[in-house]
């Protein structure tokens, strides 16, 4: 789906006053990456008030009962799943660091979500089900029957998941964002030259088309 931007004027990132300044091209690579994030974690908080509401007692009763355990545990594990990717390295991507972010000291809540994204959700470390191939034994000397359709446990992401906690950690994430975004803002316009500062206030047209945008589902490092 194709993304307009409808207010001001997209920057000419790629005009030759600004494409051989490396400096102010790898700040406004992060600026544009912190602004990705400072949605994500927008989104993320969507989930999250969306769980809140489905465990309201009155909408619970004009909800068909049996969907609403199958739609807190898809909407908590997107939330963990986008949380957790605002932490975890990828080539050409900026991403959070913990050490930054909780500057006071390290977050219990934090460690656990990443840890419930690491050893619960990328690797089932700690599901239940540690007996999920069953046998019946055999009959008059013949050998046992492996049963793989056999009784496993599944454990409920959501049921294991602090709402509130978890609201709190993503407010103070998304400002730590907002800060990011407002300091290389104003980094980037003060180190603006004379030269730049006047060709953006010009008239002149830019050579930057704000429509020519990559595949979305394309290599990054392309």
């Amino acid at each position: 789906m194709a993304t307009y931007d409808l207010v001001g004027t997209p920057f000419p990132k790629h005009d030759p006053l600004f494409i051989q300044d490396r400096p102010f091209q790898n700040k406004l690579s992060k600026l544009e990456s912190y602004i990705e994030m400072k949605w994500d974690i927008s989104e993320i908080m969507r989930y999250v008030k969306q769980i809140e509401l489905s465990n309201d007692p009155e909408l619970i009763h004009s909800i068909d009962k049996f969907h609403i355990p199958f739609a807190h545990e898809a909407m908590t594990i997107t939330a963990i799943l986008g949380y957790a990717k605002l932490f975890k390295s990828a080539y050409c991507r900026t991403v959070l660091e913990a050490k930054e972010v909780f500057k006071s000291a390290p977050n219990p809540f934090h460690q656990f979500v990443m840890d419930l994204r690491d050893k619960f959700l990328a690797h089932q470390e700690w599901n239940a089900n540690k007996h999920w191939l069953h046998y019946h034994k055999g009959i008059n000397g013949n050998p046992p029957k492996l049963n793989p359709a056999g009784y496993t446990v599944r454990t409920p992401v959501f049921m294991n998941l602090d709402i509130d906690s978890f609201k709190k950690l993503i407010t103070t994430v998304e400002k730590h964002i907002e800060d990011k975004i407002l300091l290389l803002c104003q980094d980037i316009e003060s180190g603006l030259t004379p030269e730049q500062i006047e060709y953006l206030n010009s008239d002149l047209p830019k050579t930057e088309n704000p429509f020519h945008k990559k595949p979305p589902y394309s290599s990054r490092s392309k």
